[in-house]
């Protein structure tokens, strides 16, 4: 794999920032979202990325659907990928709707992961 880096990617709210709640609990897990804003995904990503990960499965049917088949074995369920299950099985779910403990725990399920996948990359610290 080439240089690990990661972005994410919002087909909805393409430009904006980040939820002010995901924010709040970002600060009080000390993670910054400052200059982190979504975009949309463009043509060229698919030849760029190592791994494109979808947070749930309408996003990686669109991922798939929009990429030419060449690029398929790169676009991966993120929590399938980084082998995390949670109540939801293998999405992450929306947390707008579930208050203040949707958010949380979104992070939680996120932060593990991260963690598995650095893990699986071999990037984690020895």
């Amino acid at each position: 794999m080439g240089v690990f880096r990661l972005k994410w990617y919002n087909n909805y709210h393409g430009g904006e920032d980040p939820d002010s709640k995901s924010i709040k609990v970002g600060k009080e897990r000390n993670i910054s979202f400052s200059n982190i804003h979504s975009r949309q995904i463009a043509s060229q990503d698919f030849e760029n990325f190592d791994l494109i990960f979808a947070m749930d499965r309408h996003h990686l049917k669109h991922l798939l659907k929009i990429s030419n088949q060449k690029y398929h074995h790169k676009i991966k369920l993120f929590l399938e990928f980084c082998q995390v299950k949670n109540f939801w099985n293998d999405e992450v779910i929306d947390p707008y709707y579930g208050g203040r403990q949707g958010f949380l725990d979104v992070f939680d399920t996120i932060e593990l992961a991260v963690s598995n996948l650095l893990e699986i990359l071999n990037l984690s610290n020895p």
